[in-house]
């Protein structure tokens, strides 16, 4: 079995991703801003960390808690509150994400980042085209929402900075607006989004379930990360829309 790093693991996606992965027999170590947040879970056997990787950990510290880990899984997200999206941590994700390919780099056994983003964030190395009014409406959420900038430049840190690494390979996930319940792995995966059915402005959706299915399985390799390794994949449920 592997094991595997998660950041976030107190978030609702990032919960999920730990359950998951326990489910299937992994050893998990879960980054948590509070170790009773995860209780409820039951899962006695997660090694829980309180902190957070950029203020709490020393650039050795992370080293060794990549070491450990066969994949990362980056489930962080803003706290959606006036000071959670304007206040500092500005680029929570990205800095966060720095710091970690950094922890990899002079290792000598390739690991994984499993990045959660956003299908909002466009892969421009790929001549992804969104539609003209949704080109102009991530642009203005760029300069106005710190989050969604946080977002763009994690994607672009991975797709222009990493690249292809000879000791960090990545996924960046980008799923359509999250919905809780709906625990099934009724998704799809697509290599770029429909233009003719918009992007922030369409019907794109998935459950928080689903991503956490497919980061995890993304993680454990195999033909799966071979699919979609240094790429941008879009997940999605058509059951509820799209």
């Amino acid at each position: 079995m592997g094991r595997f790093l998660v950041l976030g693991a107190t978030g609702k996606t990032g919960r999920l991703a730990v359950r998951e992965l326990t489910r299937r027999g992994h050893g998990v170590t879960a980054v948590v801003r509070n170790k009773k947040t995860l209780a409820d879970l039951g899962l006695n056997k997660v090694k829980q960390l309180e902190g957070t990787i950029l203020d709490s950990f020393t650039d050795e510290q992370v080293q060794d808690m990549v070491s450990d880990a066969d994949a990362v899984l980056i489930c962080l997200g803003h706290v959606l509150s006036f000071s959670g999206i304007f206040f500092p941590p500005r680029r929570l994700v990205l800095d966060t994400l720095k710091k970690v390919a950094s922890a990899m780099d002079g290792g000598k056994k390739k690991k994984r980042i499993v990045l959660m983003n956003s299908n909002g964030v466009r892969n421009k190395s790929t001549g992804e085209v969104y539609p003209l009014a949704e080109r102009i409406l991530t642009g203005l959420l760029y300069f106005t929402l710190p989050p969604h900038a946080d977002n763009v430049e994690a994607a672009e840190y991975l797709i222009n900075e990493v690249g292809e690494h000879a000791n960090v390979e990545w996924c960046c996930v980008r799923p359509g607006d999250l919905l809780d319940g709906h625990e099934n792995e009724d998704y799809e995966v697509v290599g770029s989004v429909d233009p003719s059915k918009g992007v922030v402005l369409g019907p794109w959706k998935t459950s928080r379930f689903q991503v956490a299915h497919f980061m995890a399985s993304l993680g454990e390799g195999g033909k799966v990360w071979e699919d979609w390794k240094f790429r941008t994949p879009v997940i999605y449920s058509p059951a509820l829309g799209a």
